[in-house]
């Protein structure tokens, strides 16, 4: 966050900082996620 003083009450203005490239746990934790559905959906479809 940024604290700016403009005339004479303080505001703050929320800045977020987002990487351009995700990190590959990223994308692991995706895929991992995407596994774990499949599973349940191959189980649920079996039983």
């Amino acid at each position: 966050m940024e604290w700016k003083k403009p005339d004479s009450s303080w505001e703050v203005i929320p800045t977020a900082a987002l990487a351009p490239v995700p990190e590959p746990e990223t994308y692991a934790l995706l895929l991992a996620g995407l596994g774990v559905l499949g599973w349940v959906g191959r189980q649920r479809k079996v039983n």
